[in-house]
């Protein structure tokens, strides 16, 4: 019988999830937020974002394309609007301690 490993606690329901290809990544999408969540780190929190007006509820990875390009993350939600992130810069910019 497989049994819970990780648990991250979010401050409203959960939308989506979004797994990263390298699997050491997890983004999820609570309320107008989005959460990135260090898998190998035991589930660390290492930021969020909230961009959006209202709900998140879908979430989609697009891989890099051409040299030297980064991979991004799209988000859509009730506010009508799709928003199109670089994860890498993201991550960069905003960590959560």
């Amino acid at each position: 019988m497989c049994r819970c490993v990780l648990e991250m606690k979010h401050a409203a329901p959960v939308e989506d999830v979004l797994m990263m290809p390298s699997g050491s990544l997890m983004l999820s999408a609570a309320s107008n937020q989005i959460y990135v969540w260090d898998l190998l780190g035991g589930g660390r929190l290492l930021t969020k974002t909230s961009s959006h007006q209202k709900v998140v509820t879908c979430l989609r990875y697009a891989p890099p394309v051409g040299q030297n390009a980064e991979g991004r993350v799209l988000s859509g939600s009730l506010d009508g609007f799709v928003k199109v992130r670089c994860l890498k810069s993201s991550l960069r910019l905003s960590r959560t301690r």
